[in-house]
């Protein structure tokens, strides 16, 4: 038992240092290929991040009003798949 805190709190240094490393060296990635490419890898990384913001609001607009509205057919397909496969037994 006296063990469990320790563990808990280790497991969370060693994600702090990935995530640590894993910014540092990201960082240090990109500002070189910036440097290489005379700036215009920030300008395809600022193309990519707006992509993925449309797409996120793509989403949340249309993706999600869509979940909704074919949840009650995924439903009925799932209890009807459930009733195949208890005859099936």
């Amino acid at each position: 038992m006296d063990q469990e805190p320790d563990i808990s709190r280790r497991k969370g240094r060693e994600t702090l240092l990935t995530l640590v490393l894993v910014a540092i060296l990201g960082g240090a990635f990109i500002f070189f290929l910036n440097l290489a490419t005379m700036g215009y890898a920030f300008h395809v990384l600022a193309a990519l991040f707006g992509i993925a913001v449309v797409g996120f609001l793509h989403y949340v607009v249309w993706g999600y009003a869509l979940s909704q509205q074919v949840a009650g057919e995924r439903e009925e397909e799932r209890l009807k798949e459930q009733a195949e496969t208890r005859d099936l037994d």
